[in-house]
């Protein structure tokens, strides 16, 4: 088995970024949910409510993050990758309450526009903390505004079981993993626990719940019944759907796409 895609997603529920590596780092992959959108209350913001979040590309440049509409590139927000932390704000992500930092008063204008309602663009700064639940966590493990771990994977021959499935297929960019591999039986790694790619080593902490994001094309914002109808006859446990696997890092400094996965 060896990975085929890195994909980081560093402004929570916008479009992904594909990457040949990535750097490790104590939260997750570099600049991954570093960012996220929250309304007036500080409560974030998701394309469950907001489906147009996922029209939203997103390049890298050296200076830092440029987003745009695809229908309208050249109105493309310049966001540093690193800001002052002058402005804390206390935010609300599914149970956590975390301490955030305000990016500018641009990238909220600019935001507020694009999704036509009033929220701000907010990161995950030197002061910021949130924990993994540790009931899953074997120790203490930090992650950003991801929805509650730093690491996600989906193996291809898990996409083609469902996709085999479903009248018209879909991309890995429904689920929004942080790797895919190729190799091993699909849904085999429902079943992994410590495993290696390439000299980092990761572990497979828990089956990762799934929303409504699924159901949303990522190219045109509009939602259907697919692909999460056809998953929960086959992928549903107590009236919740599973897909995909949540992973934290024990050690490690950086995966690249042709990683060998050894498990342990």
């Amino acid at each position: 088995m060896h990975l085929t895609s890195i994909h980081i997603y560093p402004i929570k529920s916008l479009h992904g970024i594909s990457l040949p590596s990535a750097e490790i780092t104590p939260t997750g992959l570099r600049y991954d949910r570093k960012w996220m959108l929250v309304d007036q209350q500080g409560h974030f913001l998701t394309q469950r409510e907001f489906p147009l979040m996922a029209v939203l590309r997103m390049n890298q440049a050296p200076e830092g993050l440029q987003v745009f509409h695809p229908g309208r590139p050249s109105d493309t927000l310049q966001i540093p990758y690193h800001s002052p932390q002058n402005e804390p704000l206390q935010v609300q992500i599914w149970n956590d309450e975390v301490t955030a930092f305000r990016v500018n008063k641009e990238a909220d204008a600019w935001f507020s526009q694009q999704l036509r309602t009033s929220c701000s663009l907010v990161f995950f700064g030197e002061g910021s903390d949130r924990q993994v639940n540790p009931q899953y966590a074997p120790s203490p493990t930090q992650t950003t505004f991801t929805d509650g771990y730093p690491y996600n994977i989906l193996g291809e021959a898990s996409l083609q079981d469902l996709n085999d499935r479903l009248e018209k297929p879909v991309g890995f960019e429904r689920f929004r993993p942080n790797f895919t591999f190729a190799g091993g039986l699909p849904l085999g790694e429902d079943h992994w626990g410590k495993f290696r790619v390439g000299e980092a080593l990761f572990e497979r902490v828990k089956p990762c719940q799934r929303c409504s994001i699924p159901t949303i094309n990522q190219t045109t914002g509009k939602a259907g019944k697919e692909p999460t109808a056809t998953l929960a006859k086959y992928r549903a446990r107590d009236h919740k759907v599973y897909f995909g696997q949540h992973l934290i890092c024990h050690q490690g400094s950086k995966v690249n796409v042709g990683d060998e996965i050894v498990l342990l």
